[in-house]
């Protein structure tokens, strides 16, 4: 299974409750979910109210908010393949780090200006570093455009 940004948390979630499914986990440009670097607080002051075990709505409406896999990681047993961009300012590499010590069966791979994009149209979607010049922009990418803008 492959995870990317959002989509990591669900397939860390989904290789924690059905390990007989997913035999190997591939997690991109992720990290634990609420308790990560940086931890905004607003997400932290939600999750110290108790307000979020009493009322079912409140609790469901913050639900992606304050979940975390970081103190599940270690009963992930999948061989996981961790990459990060050293450079990602949205979710630091220090966040795939924490998650390969945690990881019983994890390596890391790092690169630096890799900046992953979803591409989409008509349906199709694909992920692609995002190019740095219009030289560099992906052949396959789905969307037929001259500029390298793949958003």
């Amino acid at each position: 299974m492959l995870g990317l940004s959002w989509g990591g948390a669900l397939a860390q979630q989904f290789a924690l409750q059905n390990p007989r499914r997913c035999r190997r986990l591939v997690l991109v440009a992720t990290a634990t979910g609420a308790l990560m670097v940086p931890g905004r607080p607003r997400v932290l002051a939600k999750m110290l109210t108790p307000h979020r075990f009493t009322d079912a709505d409140y609790a469901a409406s913050i639900a992606g908010e304050v979940w975390t896999s970081l103190p599940v990681l270690p009963l992930i047993r999948q061989r996981t393949l961790i990459v990060a961009d050293t450079d990602d300012p949205i979710t630091p590499v220090t966040n795939a780090h924490i998650m390969k010590t945690l990881l019983p069966h994890a390596i890391l791979h790092t690169r630096s200006g890799a900046r992953y994009r979803r591409c989409s149209r008509n349906g199709h979607c694909c992920v692609t570093p995002t190019p740095q010049s219009p030289e560099e922009h992906p052949s396959d990418c789905p969307l037929n455009h001259s500029d390298g803008d793949c958003s």
